[in-house]
């Protein structure tokens, strides 16, 4: 399994900024377009953080896949790769990371939140 991921992130990597193929760095959006998505498009929300970050606090509707679990690509492949998922984690790594997987596995329509939610408007734990 470990083998699989690291192919697809290898992959997703070479991908990244090819000729050719679309600029993953548009995936990355601002707090005031990501909340604009969630309005305007029926998103799912993917919340990539562990466990306990979740349970502390996470955006209404959004689903639990922890980045960090080693089952986490297994959940995402059972994903529907036709709909809009916005992603988030603490600082935008994890949820950087998760969006290379999911490009690199067909998902089209996937966008992650830039800085995560250190700063969102609606987090009582932000800085």
């Amino acid at each position: 399994m470990k083998i699989i991921v690291l192919f697809t992130v290898i992959l997703a990597l070479f991908t990244y900024n090819t000729e050719g193929q679309p600029d993953l760095k548009s995936k990355t959006i601002s707090q005031h377009n990501f909340k604009k998505l969630l309005k305007k498009e029926n998103a799912e929300i993917l919340d990539v953080r562990t466990p306990e970050e979740y349970n502390a606090w996470h955006m209404e509707n959004a689903i639990n896949i922890d980045f960090n679990n080693e089952n986490f690509l297994q959940q995402i492949l059972q994903l529907d790769k036709n709909k809009t998922y916005l992603l988030y984690c603490h600082s935008g790594r994890r949820s950087g990371k998760a969006l290379l997987l999911m490009y690199a596995d067909g998902f089209t329509k996937v966008y992650h939140l830039k800085d995560g939610v250190l700063y969102w408007s609606g987090n009582p734990q932000k800085k």
